[in-house]
Order: structure tokens, then C-alpha cells, then sequence
């Protein structure tokens, strides 16, 4: 992965970056690292979804179609109502 790349080299001095709290948290408890740019939120990232060119389970196309377009419906979430 990527950001375990930039975070071994934020670790060793080479630069500064962008990662995910989660994979530097331990690094930042133990001082290896340490906030910059706190203030500052980064953009949206992209998702990129490999899967083969043949059949999909129903519930894997669902989630395929919603990450393409998240005003889709989503079938599988269902708002209890107030009297549940």
C-alpha cells in the first residue's frame, strides 16, 4: 500500500505527508511523528474496485453501482421507524 510507503518515510525524516490517522497512530504515540498541518482537511480520495469480468453476487453489484453513484437507492438499509 501506498501510505505505508509515505508514512516509513515520514518516519525516517524524508518528507512530510498525508495519512490516515489509523495507520500513524502508534507512530504519533510514540513521537516518531508529529502533526504539521493540523488544521488541514484533504480532499476526497478516489476508490478504484477491481473485480473479475464475470458474475458478481447480487449484493456486490449493489455495492458497485451505490460507490459509482451514492444517490442510487440502497436497497440493503432500511431507516427503522419510530414506532420499532
Amino acid at each position: 500500500m501506498a501510505v505505508l510507503v509515505l508514512r516509513e518515510a515520514a518516519t525516517a525524516g524524508l518528507g512530510i505527508g498525508t495519512l490516515p490517522k489509523w495507520i500513524c497512530e502508534r507512530e504519533l504515540e510514540k513521537g516518531e511523528l508529529v502533526k504539521v498541518l493540523d488544521g488541514c482537511v484533504a480532499g476526497a480520495a478516489d476508490i478504484v474496485l477491481i473485480y473479475p469480468d464475470r458474475f458478481l453476487p447480487k449484493r456486490i453489484r449493489l455495492l458497485v453501482d451505490y460507490l459509482v453513484d451514492p444517490k442510487t437507492s440502497v436497497p440493503w438499509y432500511r431507516r427503522k421507524s419510530a414506532t420499532n
